[in-house]
């Protein structure tokens, strides 16, 4: 019997997008997805998760940062809320006083590196405790001095000053307030005459971060502000640039060059480069909407890949208390996909691998079940190598890789083609064969294989009819068509499952089909 004509289905290098009927969508689009991303012209699983050490810090994790001294020794820190532990070789190391801090779970616990007198100097703040300083070299950090404020939700440095914003001053909250240290000192601070307050709007005020160069931009939860530096008696020229909903928390807003992104108050994605705000997530608004939490939207935030330049936004579920699901965005090509995750995570942060894995720590593997932690030598890290740390609500930080597992867990994925009429809607249409493409992996994964069908475009989830499985481990062509298996309605479309350890690289496929006129 001679097959069906073939259906190219390409590889979908955008990601999924739902603001449209599925019939409507442009090529190189998903109708959903889970759990996988556009790498490199190919279609990939997310990155997974490998613990940074055997043992974390022991309590949930509330912010962290990566960040070198002046002799370019890499320093680590992770935060819970109550302590600063930096990670030396295979242990951290607690690194607060004998006070403890009294942060909580809705308060991000933020971070930024000023150079002062040779020194790289870490500033942290947690709208709980004064600011807090470490040099990277002794035993503890202690309180920024000047007494800057009480209490603050932000920090950034811009044009050689310290910037806090939203702050406590003698026990009285200041929410539009920015506070702003001496030229080249952040222990020193004019109360009087270097603050200044952004109550042009009536929202508080979420963030403030470094733009580029001479300005900085803040955000509030109803507007965006730019301060640029200026001579004069005051450093900065302040402005009101959009009413705008601003960042859910200060760990919601990223930065990649000159740019800022964010998750709104509204949960959109925003962009703002100095010039005007943006909406970039048309896409998949509906889809965050719905499953974004809104009783958890103070523990939102996110994190800036640079191995494959993504922003990814970590969110709790509508039944997690933390952030179960995330949701990416590639800065470059506009892709974007919904992710779920193994646990509950709290916290991520750029930074370098510091390459601790040794033959020692290898110990308890053997040749046979080495690969189900480490599939690649890439997936094991290396010295300097750029990565992700993510911290979880257990108190485990992790390293967060392509091509390896969730921690030893495999990933699950998924993605659907767009329902087609692929020749008119006055057709009905028969699928009795589909081929894909995946690239070669040893002891690789099989790929389940479903054609779905809609006659009406009733529901945006169709019939699915099983065709077989792709196995990933063979090189031969694998036409799956199923002896006396027809899908048939007169919409079809192809949905990809697959549970695995093991990289996955998939290439396309086409989808063999006849027609025929409807009565």
């Amino acid at each position: 019997m001679p097959r069906g004509h073939p259906i190219p289905i390409p590889v979908p290098r955008f990601g999924a997008k739902t603001d449209v009927t599925q019939p409507e969508l442009p090529d190189w689009y998903l109708a959903r997805s889970s759990n996988v991303v556009a790498r490199f012209g190919r279609l990939v699983f997310r990155p997974g998760f490998v613990k940074a050490v055997a043992t974390g810090p022991g309590a949930r994790i509330q912010g962290g940062i990566s960040f070198k001294r002046t002799d370019l020794v890499r320093r680590v820190v992770a935060a819970t809320a109550t302590k600063w532990s930096s990670l030396a070789g295979s242990t951290w190391t607690d690194i607060t006083p004998v006070t403890q801090l009294t942060g909580d779970a809705d308060n991000a616990q933020r971070f930024e590196v000023f150079p002062q007198s040779g020194v790289n100097w870490l500033i942290g703040t947690n709208n709980a405790d004064t600011p807090q300083k470490w040099n990277g070299s002794t035993a503890t950090f202690a309180a920024v001095g000047g007494s800057p404020c009480d209490k603050a939700v932000d920090v950034t440095a811009q044009s050689n000053r310290v910037i806090f914003f939203n702050v406590v001053l003698s026990g009285t909250r200041y929410h539009s307030r920015l506070v702003i240290s001496a030229f080249n000192d952040m222990d020193t601070y004019d109360l009087t005459n270097l603050v200044a307050d952004l109550t042009d709007t009536d929202g508080e005020g979420v963030a403030v971060r470094h733009l580029n160069q001479g300005q900085f931009a803040a955000y509030k939860t109803d507007s965006v502000w730019l301060g640029t530096a200026q001579a004069g008696i005051f450093p900065f020229q302040l402005a009101l640039v959009e009413k705008k909903p601003g960042p859910l928390t200060p760990a919601a807003l990223l930065v990649y060059g000159n740019a800022h992104y964010w998750i709104g108050q509204d949960f959109r994605l925003y962009k703002f480069d100095g010039l005007a705000v943006t909406a970039l997530s048309d896409n998949l608004d509906a889809d965050i909407l719905a499953a974004l939490r809104p009783g958890g939207k103070a523990r939102v935030f996110g994190v800036y890949r640079s191995d494959d330049r993504s922003l990814w936004w970590y969110f709790p579920s509508l039944n997690s208390t933390d952030p179960d699901l995330a949701v990416s965005y590639h800065v470059e090509t506009g892709d974007m996909n919904l992710h779920v995750l193994p646990f509950q995570v709290t916290a991520a942060w750029a930074g370098e691998d510091l390459g601790t894995i040794t033959w020692a720590s290898l110990a308890t593997f053997t040749w046979a079940t080495l690969p189900a932690t480490y599939p690649t030598w890439g997936s094991m890290g290396g010295t300097l190598k750029p990565t992700v740390f993510i911290g979880s609500q257990a108190g485990q930080v992790y390293r967060s890789y392509f091509d390896t597992d969730d921690d030893g867990t495999p990933i699950t994925a998924s993605w659907d083609s767009p329902l087609r009429a692929y020749e008119g809607i006055q057709k009905q249409h028969l699928a009795d064969a589909v081929e894909s493409s995946f690239e070669q992996v040893a002891g690789g994964p099989l790929v389940l294989i479903d054609i779905g069908v809609s006659d009406a475009l009733a529901s945006d989830t169709p019939t699915y009819t099983n065709f077989g499985s792709h196995d990933t481990t063979l090189t031969t062509r694998q036409l799956l068509a199923p002896l006396g298996t027809i899908a048939q309605g007169r919409f079809l479309n192809i949905r990809h499952r697959v549970t695995s350890s093991l990289p996955l690289k998939y290439k396309g496929s086409e989808l063999y089909v006849w027609s025929e006129d409807l009565p």
